[in-house]
């Protein structure tokens, strides 16, 4: 069972974080931290790992979908179409 199954997002987080301190410039701790986020209801904290990521791998349709989504939840669909369309243009 994770931490995240078990109810403990805080630890869940830490062990995530800890993976990013150990490599920054890997886009996967801020994309796993986001879907801590996510998975918790959390869409407005998921987006600024999110944007993290994307700072990182500007050019990741998958991640600008996932910020899109993010926005969506939210009901920002300004928001959510323009990081929609900068994934079909493969920004």
């Amino acid at each position: 069972m994770t931490r995240l199954e078990e109810g403990d997002l805080a630890a869940a987080l830490a062990l995530v974080q800890r993976g990013m301190h150990q490599d920054p410039s890997c886009t996967d701790g801020h994309l796993g931290s986001a879907y801590l986020m996510e998975d918790t209801g959390r869409p407005d904290d998921a987006i600024p790992f999110y944007e993290k990521a994307l700072a990182l791998a500007p050019g990741d349709a998958e991640i600008w979908i996932e910020l899109g989504n993010a926005h969506w939840r939210l009901a920002d669909e300004v928001a959510a179409r323009r990081a929609y369309a900068r994934a079909v243009a493969g920004e």
